[in-house]
């Protein structure tokens, strides 16, 4: 399997790719306006890149459920600057509205869904869909209904979202997602907390383990961010947070 970094959004992407070719297999960045990503440039990043294995990701503040024209338009502008940068293999997360039925959510996503498809098509972009943490696309049901309106779409499997407030419902996704997951993102959560590190080894490598069984070669972000700390998520310091994914990397390559 191949192992990715994902770099803080707060970081400076430059270094944070840096490191990424230093020690991963792949980096995978997420475009926020307004943040080191957007006020870097093209070629500063198109640089420090070279031919360096890229994935995006769309960030999930979008929403895609109101059929919004702003919104699609940050949307294809993301995807266009990654088109510019080289990054043809891209993430995007469907969108939660509490103010919908479960019909209507999925129902007000579907045209969203159809302008990325479409500008992916066109740009020769991968394009993957999302499990998220709530209700209904956390359940494959909903997957399936998007991969079935998209054909053409793949399916990335956050491995921390399928953890996040009740345990192992990946296996549920393996099994019954219609397309086996071509993507991973890999981080522990709680009930209250996601993008936390493992602090068991042996909760990782079970997850991972069983995840290898069925795809041995999918590629997997390593999506950790935070800690808990007195009951409350804190931001990992960038040395930190370092050292614990070189130490889950080290963990992965000798023990998977």
């Amino acid at each position: 399997m191949r192992f990715g970094y994902v770099p803080a959004l707060h970081e400076n992407l430059l270094c944070e790719i840096e490191f990424a070719k230093e020690n991963f297999d792949f980096v995978e960045v997420t475009y926020v306006p307004g943040a080191d990503f957007a006020r870097i440039g093209r070629r500063a990043i198109e640089k420090v890149l070279g031919n360096f294995p890229a994935k995006g990701c769309v960030h999930w503040s979008y929403d895609f459920s109101n059929i919004s024209r702003t919104q699609m338009q940050k949307a294809i502008s993301q995807l266009s600057f990654f088109s510019s940068i080289g990054i043809k293999d891209v993430t995007v997360t469907p969108s939660l509205n509490k103010n919908l039925f479960v019909g209507s959510m999925l129902s007000h996503n579907m045209p969203s869904f159809l302008r990325v498809r479409d500008f992916c098509w066109n740009n020769n972009i991968s394009l993957h869909v999302e499990n998220t943490v709530a209700f209904p696309f956390n359940k494959p049901a909903a997957i399936n209904s998007l991969l079935y309106h998209f054909p053409t779409m793949k399916f990335t499997l956050n491995l921390g979202h399928s953890l996040a407030g009740y345990a192992d419902s990946y296996p549920y996704f393996l099994k019954d997602v219609s397309k086996s997951p071509s993507h991973f993102c890999l981080h522990d959560a709680d009930f209250h907390h996601s993008h936390l590190a493992f602090t068991e080894k042996e909760k990782m490598l079970e997850v991972m383990q069983y995840v290898k069984s069925r795809n041995s070669r999918a590629s997997v972000g390593l999506q950790i961010f935070y800690k808990v700390q007195d009951g409350k998520k804190v931001s990992l310091e960038t040395k930190e947070r370092r050292q614990i994914l070189l130490d889950h990397l080290k963990i992965l390559h000798e023990e998977l």
